[in-house]
């Protein structure tokens, strides 16, 4: 089952993340040590979470090689009310992963807009 995520004109939203060569031209730096990437991402889930990204690609993201559960910070939000109601609980760092988290099951796609903070 492939949902569709539409606008309010019934647009088909693209599905697809930016390429990493994208995202890390996207990265602001702020001081030495903190550095952060933004976007937005479409997930299919079958559960009350989806992962977003793993460790191994925010190391590659940011340039890095050790994100871990202690330097990592992420919030996410539901990047279209209108397209899917689900309320996001929070993101959780699970299984060398970042997840998006609800509030309850759902069986289709979602909109995860995300600002992701890696701690140095």
């Amino acid at each position: 089952m492939n949902e569709c995520l539409k606008d309010k004109e019934g647009n088909i939203l693209d599905p697809k993340i930016p390429r990493y060569e994208n995202l890390k031209n996207n990265t602001i730096i702020s001081g030495t040590a903190i550095k952060s990437i933004q976007g937005t991402m479409v997930r299919y889930t079958a559960t009350n979470s989806v992962v977003m990204f793993t460790f191994q690609e925010l190391n590659e993201l940011f340039g890095v090689d050790n994100c871990t559960y202690g330097n990592i910070l992420a919030f996410v939000c539901n990047g279209d009310g209108n397209a899917n109601s689900v309320h996001f609980n929070c993101a959780t760092l699970a299984d060398d992963s970042v997840y998006a988290t609800f509030d309850t099951q759902i069986n289709s796609t979602v909109r995860i807009n995300y600002i992701i903070f890696y701690l140095g």
